[in-house]
């Protein structure tokens, strides 16, 4: 990327962003990292093989477990479910609170 010293100024007087990726390999390419510091924004990794510390994760994991004991009479209806518990999970900040406090606060 060229340097282009009014947009980096113009940049770093914007608040830094995080975006947590896994450890695929264009997410760690020289482009994304480039692109990421032109931008401003901070690439947090998380270790190989580490789906617990991902909080997408654990809402997966509670949607499993509330959809996984019914039994569905058409894709129709699993479908409503799945959407409706991932929408309520996402919404509930405990999952992504706990994992701030004991993952990004170390960073």
């Amino acid at each position: 990327m060229e340097e282009n010293p009014e947009i980096n100024g113009e940049l770093k007087k914007e608040k830094r962003i995080g975006i947590v990726l896994d450890d695929y390999s264009a997410h760690k390419s020289h482009l994304a990292r480039n692109v990421a510091k032109f931008l401003n924004i901070k690439l947090l990794f998380l270790p190989t093989h580490s789906p617990k510390f991902n909080p997408i994760e654990q809402v997966w994991g509670a949607m499993k477990k509330k959809i996984s004991s019914t039994d569905f009479k058409s894709i129709e209806e699993l479908l409503k479910k799945v959407k409706y518990y991932y929408s309520k999970y996402l919404k509930e900040k405990s999952f992504t609170n706990k994992w701030i406090k004991k993952f990004l606060s170390k960073s």
